[in-house]
């Protein structure tokens, strides 16, 4: 009997933990934490009472959806803020 060989993972079925996303992306935990509550960060998912972990794909979307080649500024990150709450 043939053995199949093994298929990988499609990327929309990957969930990564917090040591894996940063790196990545390069965002410490409060920047993550920070950018969820202003910059539409995606959310955890809760896989148990202290086990989060993050669906690759969305990350990655979140990421190739931000400017490329510019910083914010105070005042725009103000802004964001600001819009973020209304």
């Amino acid at each position: 009997m043939q053995e199949l060989a093994p298929q990988p993972v499609p990327e929309h079925m990957i969930f990564d933990d917090f040591d894996t996303m940063k790196q990545y992306t390069g965002m410490g935990r409060t920047a993550v934490y920070a950018a969820i509550k202003s910059a539409g960060f995606p959310q955890p998912y809760q896989f148990g009472p202290r086990i989060v972990r993050w669906k690759r794909i969305e990350v990655l979307e979140w990421m190739e959806s931000r400017k490329r080649g510019t910083r914010m500024t105070p005042v725009a990150r103000a802004r964001e803020r600001e819009q973020a709450v209304a």
